[in-house]
């Protein structure tokens, strides 16, 4: 169906309101739900991939970042197989616009939010009369489950590479799309895929079109500039010498598959009713009562087959991409068991393509009854946003509406950062007290009890780690080997400190020069001293005397 074949919509631009005028409503009343952002910070990944960037500050880097690993540039540096270097020429803007103000961040990625907006509105446009498109875009631009991929700098790419694939088939959306229309859709498809790996699926949604239109995939030169983007992509990630596949742990696979329910649950309960809104969801702690259960999955049922029977194969076709769009994220769910409300972003296009579907042929009124949804959803997101403020707001937030132990930990270990101990450690000794402790609160904990002068529990605390599950990489046994030195456990501190994986990091470092000092070889402590930039090297002085004379708070690394 071409725009020429859309359905017939002769009351379109009739009333007081025409579907182009509530549209432009609609964005003015984004821009006032996002308005919030403008005190956001910079929080989580936004401290290594964003503020530490060592290419993105310079535009002369910009064709470096097509030949890196997306955090290849990051502080510190990581291989994670993802090829994205239009995010980093995002980043890139940002440096060049406004240095490194959060507001301008923020602002970049609502332009971000409502381009993409822009691009479903236009392919619904297409396909469905005036006022579903409207109800369509509505939902995709104000649903308040959108909100943490508009809120956080680092997931920036999840807008980007759904503003480019809307746009794409929007313009390849016809049949037989004029030169100019496949040349600037396959333009935007690489575009997509650049942005994100996800936008290798632009032809799954042509094809779901195609399908629901026609019955059978038609204009072949379609899907060859869409491919001819995938072969582009392919070639330039692998000059950049990228893998294709990044694996997970098996255990993660099989720990989701046994979530399953949960999991469709808890993200069927946040699109049908989204509050709290929360980033600290771990698939490890999804609990549900046997009615919540029943509700998430049976409202998700229920609304599936309400939006298949109303809206047809059209419908079909949105949730379709839908869940074509959300099956990587299950990657990231396996690696992480972060149960992110960001990984919905390009499915919500998807969501909102079937309810355009299912609300086509409806009543004027009904849209109408929508306005004042909208009105609410805008509310929603603007009492969430000053959680993103500053870190600590953000884990304080998602403790105060889900008290599980990664909460915990995450809050506690904000708030020794903040310099409030008291509060911190009781929160990071919970969480790895926990009957399903984090993991993540290992370190953290370890460093609280040291810091508060508590070092015989932090002592035990070391001696625990390994049997609790902890994992044992050089900057934890570096640290253990600190907080045995503080207690007085000269020996095993000098085992960890001198194994080659251990002996670079700062907390060893201070623990080998005192170990040399106190052995009394001041050549081993002048060596271990040059390790440190002269700028250091005074204080280093200072800490190994306080270690040695065992002050009860020396000013150490921690």
């Amino acid at each position: 169906m071409s725009r020429q074949d859309a359905p017939l919509d002769p009351q379109a631009d009739s009333g007081p309101v025409s579907p182009t005028v509530a549209a432009l409503g609609l964005t003015l009343l984004t821009v006032a739900a996002y308005a919030a952002l403008s005190l956001a910070g910079f929080v989580w990944d936004d401290d290594t991939l964003v503020l530490r960037n060592t290419l993105t500050g310079d535009w002369r880097n910009v064709p470096e970042m097509f030949t890196v690993d997306l955090w290849a540039a990051a502080d510190p540096p990581m291989s994670t197989g993802y090829f994205r270097p239009l995010m980093l020429v995002s980043l890139a803007v940002d440096r060049a616009l406004w240095g490194l103000s959060a507001v301008g961040h923020h602002l970049h990625s609502l332009v971000w939010h409502l381009i993409a907006a822009a691009g479903l509105w236009a392919l619904l446009r297409q396909i469905v009369p005036s006022w579903p498109a409207v109800a369509g875009a509505a939902l995709f631009l104000l649903h308040p489950l959108q909100s943490e991929a508009v809120a956080w700098i680092s997931a920036r790419n999840d807008l980007m590479v759904a503003a480019f694939t809307f746009w794409s088939v929007s313009l390849l959306c016809d049949e037989r799309p004029s030169r100019g229309a496949l040349f600037s859709g396959g333009l935007l498809a690489a575009a997509a895929m650049l942005s994100k790996e996800s936008g290798l699926l632009i032809g799954g949604l042509l094809l779901a079109l195609d399908l629901a239109r026609w019955g059978r995939p038609r204009g072949w030169g379609r899907y060859a500039v869409v491919a001819a983007g995938i072969v582009g992509w392919l070639i330039l990630r692998d000059r950049a010498g990228i893998d294709l596949v990044t694996t997970t742990h098996e255990a993660h696979w099989g720990i989701m598959f046994a979530k399953a329910p949960q999991l469709a649950a808890h993200y069927a309960l946040r699109l049908l009713v989204p509050w709290p809104l929360t980033t600290g969801d771990h698939m490890d702690y999804l609990e549900f009562s046997v009615l919540e259960l029943l509700m998430g999955l049976g409202g998700g049922v229920a609304a599936v087959t309400i939006l298949v029977t109303r809206g047809g194969r059209l419908a079909a076709a949105g949730l379709a991409f839908a869940l074509l769009s959300f099956a990587p994220c299950l990657v990231a769910i396996a690696m992480h068991g972060l149960v992110g409300e960001r990984y919905l972003y390009a499915p919500m296009g998807g969501l909102s393509l079937a309810f355009a579907a299912a609300t086509a042929g409806l009543p004027r009124r009904f849209f109408v009854v929508l306005a004042p949804l909208a009105l609410g959803a805008a509310l929603v997101i603007s009492q969430r946003l000053p959680a993103w403020a500053s870190e600590l707001d953000l884990w304080e937030a998602a403790y105060n509406q889900r008290p599980n132990p990664m909460n915990a930990g995450g809050y506690g270990n904000a708030l020794m950062y903040r310099g409030e101990l008291e509060r911190a450690c009781p929160l990071l000794m919970g969480s790895l007290n926990a009957a399903l402790p984090s993991l993540s609160a290992c370190a953290p904990a370890l460093r609280c009890l040291t810091k508060v002068g508590a070092v015989e529990d932090a002592a035990r605390l070391s001696d625990e780690l390994g049997p609790r599950g902890c994992e044992l990489d050089g900057e934890l046994q570096a640290l253990r080997a600190l907080v045995y030195a503080r207690a007085g456990r000269w020996e095993e501190a000098r085992a960890l400190a001198a194994s080659p994986e251990v002996a670079s990091v700062s907390e060893a470092i201070v623990v080998r020069a005192a170990l040399a000092r106190r052995d009394g070889d001041e050549a081993a402590y002048a060596a271990v001293r040059a390790e440190v930039p002269s700028a250091g090297a005074a204080a280093l002085d200072a800490v190994v005397l306080a270690l040695l004379q065992g002050s009860p708070s020396p000013k150490l690394p921690l």
